[in-house]
């Protein structure tokens, strides 16, 4: 080989370490970033492992609509207590009230237990409940039933807020549920009431 041709070899032979240097650091660098997410992916996944949706106990609570004029709109206060961090440690002992990631109101039924012929729920044209605890005693609408029909009824389901967010009131342990109803003519009688609510948490890391 001619002496002349030497130096393009070196250089040749010096170019293409230098490439096979910048692979490898190039690799190193993609397979460390890789690592990092599928750490980061696997955490987020076993988080998401950790959960569970926890049905709160049905609540059923008494109150009373006095006898109304027409168009008298009447609210009751249902007073409740729950310990939702003792029921949350009953299903996971290392979780707590501060695990809840949501509550929502799944349904909410009214019976009335001392009805007539003339004084029942079809002398209402429209009935809400709201929501207030100890923490955010401010009421949030949670089911509102409008246009109510004139028919004998003993019972009414209250379309229900699914979609709003509950839990930053599960934070306490006393609640307070408003009833308001509004008349479309006059009662006489003093209706004994039960508000029927179910709940549903759910609650993870």
């Amino acid at each position: 080989m001619p002496i002349f041709a030497l130096p393009s070899l070196m250089y040749f032979k010096t170019k293409k370490i230098n490439l096979m240097k910048s692979t490898l650091v190039c690799s190193l660098r993609c397979a460390a970033f890789l690592s990092v997410a599928l750490v980061f992916n696997g955490c987020k996944q076993v988080k998401e492992m950790i959960s569970f949706n926890l049905p709160l106990q049905t609540v059923d609570v008494k109150f009373t609509l006095p006898p109304l004029e027409e168009g008298q709109a009447e609210a009751a206060d249902l007073d409740v207590y729950l310990n939702v961090d003792s029921l949350i440690k009953e299903e996971a002992s290392n979780m707590s009230a501060e695990n809840i990631r949501s509550v929502k109101i799944q349904s909410m039924v009214l019976t009335v237990e001392n009805f007539t012929t003339e004084d029942h729920f079809g002398a209402l044209t429209s009935c809400s409940a709201g929501l207030a605890s100890e923490l955010k005693p401010d009421f949030i609408n949670v089911a509102e039933l409008t246009n109510n029909p004139e028919t004998y009824a003993t019972s009414l389901s209250l379309p229900v807020k699914a979609d709003t967010e509950l839990k930053d009131y599960f934070a306490s342990k006393k609640f307070t549920y408003r009833v308001t109803a509004t008349s479309r003519r006059a009662t006489t009688t003093t209706l004994n009431c039960k508000a029927t609510i179910k709940l549903k948490a759910e609650i993870g890391l």
